[in-house]
Order: C-alpha cells, then sequence, then structure tokens
C-alpha cells in the first residue's frame, strides 16, 4: 500500500501487518533529510518501523522516535541485502 492524503503528503510503500500498519518506507533518490511526509504520517498512525531509503549516498542513521516509532535511514542497497 501507500499512503497519500488530500493535502499532498505520501509515503511510498506501506507494510500491512494483520491489517494495520506495521512498516512505512519512503523511498528518495538522494540523500538528504527525513521527508516531511513520512514524518507527518508518523506524528498521526502508529507504525512499528520505519525508514527512509536513498537510492544515492551511503548514509545510514537512526533518528529519535517520531511518535514511539524509531526512523532509519538507509542506502537503498542496505534494504534490499535485508530481503528473503
Amino acid at each position: 500500500r501507500y499512503f497519500r492524503d488530500v493535502d499532498g503528503h505520501e509515503v511510498d510503500f506501506i507494510v500491512m501487518l494483520r491489517k494495520k500498519p506495521w512498516l512505512a518506507i519512503e523511498v528518495k533518490s538522494g540523500d538528504r533529510g527525513l521527508s516531511p511526509g513520512l514524518r507527518y504520517l508518523l506524528e498521526r498512525s502508529k507504525f512499528t518501523f520505519a525508514c527512509q531509503v536513498s537510492a544515492q549516498g551511503g548514509r545510514e542513521q537512526v533518528l529519535a522516535p517520531i511518535g514511539g516509532c524509531p526512523v532509519h535511514l538507509m542506502p537503498l542497497t542496505r534494504l534490499l541485502a535485508c530481503l528473503p
């Protein structure tokens, strides 16, 4: 799934577990700061995990939790390496 509201906030992927939001993934082309759309969603919904991945750049860090959910910034290659 994905998230988009009428004000233009969006997050690219929402993974559901037992019909509840579990993981939010925002994809960016460059290594930038946290996406406003991801921050907006995490402030208003409960997620277990959240990450923002970038196609270019190698920065990897964990930000302070937003709405109780830690946010991981990582290169796309790192996320793909974790998949089975």
